[in-house]
């Protein structure tokens, strides 16, 4: 049994369900390419590209690709969510790396030539911006919330609920533009602090490519909200968020 009004403190990280948010996003992406018949695009790369792993998908080894190219310091950074920020920060540098590779045929390794690649997939512009608002407006937000010192269970518990709820409603007009939080839950305070995190300039980039794939962001982030809702009732469950689907084993209460 927890103190409801003792501070929860970083002992109760949000490593796991960061985790689990990552593997939902690939997984329902892993559906996504099989039905779009994604391996017989890979058989015609240049290069094998690595998705033999339960739940990753090429989408998501895009990133990761991508990202050690333009930016080797999100690598450096241990942060599970930090994947959905760099698809964020690729989005604003997408069109200077793919000059880069152009202009530069001479780099010619394994991962360039792979880079090369994922970049003329037709359909990775829509992952990175689905990927990139679900860190804004979810991620950075639950994982914040998680470690901070002061937060109580009894707040804890409201603000799960709360995004659980969230996840369960289609998003609304504002989700792209980024003027206010996704998830009634989510302060202003907390949302003006994340968008600082991102910049800006990143974030009016994101805006700016969603005007060209604004129903295929849609229906894609629909498509990936009841996973990261079910995950986040999984790996939340003490709290009693969805105790129909996951009875909670140490429940928090008085």
């Amino acid at each position: 049994m927890y103190n409801l009004e003792t501070p929860a403190g970083q002992i109760f990280c949000g490593t796991h369900t960061t985790l689990g948010f990552s593997s939902a996003l690939n997984k329902v992406m892993r559906l996504v390419e099989a039905d779009m018949k994604m391996e017989q695009v890979l058989q015609s790369f240049m290069v094998d590209l690595d998705v033999d792993s339960k739940n990753a998908s090429v989408a998501g080894q895009a990133l990761t690709c991508a990202s050690s190219i333009q930016c080797a310091a999100f690598l450096q950074r241990q942060q599970v969510w930090v994947s959905l920020q760099a698809a964020a920060v690729l989005i604003y540098h997408f069109g200077h790396l793919t000059e880069f590779l152009s202009q530069n045929p001479h780099i010619n390794n394994r991962l360039a030539c792979l880079v090369r690649e994922v970049m003329e997939l037709p359909y990775l512009k829509v992952v990175l911006v689905v990927f990139a608002c679900l860190g804004v407006h979810l991620v950075e937000h639950f994982y914040a919330r998680t470690i901070e010192k002061d937060a109580t269970h009894t707040q804890l518990r409201e603000f799960y609920k709360g995004l659980h709820t969230g996840l369960g409603v289609p998003i609304s007009d504002n989700y792209t533009t980024f003027t206010t939080p996704e998830y009634p839950v989510v302060s202003d305070k907390l949302f003006s602090s994340v968008k600082k995190t991102y910049t800006e300039e990143v974030l009016n980039s994101v805006s700016d490519l969603v005007a060209e794939h604004l129903d295929e962001v849609m229906k894609l982030t629909d498509l990936m909200q009841p996973h990261l809702q079910t995950v986040l009732a999984r790996q939340r469950r003490d709290y009693g968020i969805d105790e129909e689907t996951f009875s909670m084993d140490y429940p928090v209460s008085e």
